[in-house]
């Protein structure tokens, strides 16, 4: 089983990306000089006593995503059928969070079109928190980013478990 990763949050909350998530999220490194992007939808919850998030789950690509060695493109209806699932399962605690893809990259940064792809799904989506979380998942490291109603773009720190 595979460690949880934490990182504060600027409202130094806790946002917590389960150790099952970790695992899978990691099964997706592009380690080949070929191997495709991968990605997803996040899905999770808010602890109420404390507003920590917790990210329970991962949609994975589907036959239907557009992968290549630099780019990926979800099939929207593939993966929002999935967090249609789980928000009706859960009673209407777990939902959307925000997209998780990877980059062939040791150390994950966010590229223009990530940004602006970050900027547009804050302005556009119905998000269930005030911000979007998106994660890049590099070879070497997991790096996590919020996008604020203001389209402000903050690296999260990682905290020690």
């Amino acid at each position: 089983m595979c460690k949880a990763l934490r990182f504060k949050l600027p409202n130094n909350s806790i946002l917590q990306i389960n150790g099952d998530v970790i695992k899978e999220l990691t099964t997706f490194k592009q380690m080949e000089p070929k191997s495709t992007e991968a990605g997803g939808v996040i899905l999770g919850r808010i602890l109420k006593i404390t507003n920590h998030l917790i990210i329970d789950e991962i949609t994975i690509p589907f036959q239907s995503d557009i992968r290549k060695r630099f780019y990926f493109k979800r099939n929207k209806s593939s993966h929002q059928k999935i967090v249609d699932k789980r928000w009706s399962e859960s009673d209407k605690t777990e939902n959307y969070f925000g997209e998780w893809h990877t980059h062939a990259e040791d150390n994950p940064t966010p590229s223009v079109v990530d940004k602006n792809d970050w900027k547009r799904r804050m302005k556009n989506d119905k998000l269930f928190l005030p911000f979007l979380v998106s994660i890049i998942v590099g070879r070497k490291s997991i790096v996590v980013w919020i996008t604020d109603k203001n389209e402000k773009i903050i690296k999260l720190k990682k905290i020690n478990v």
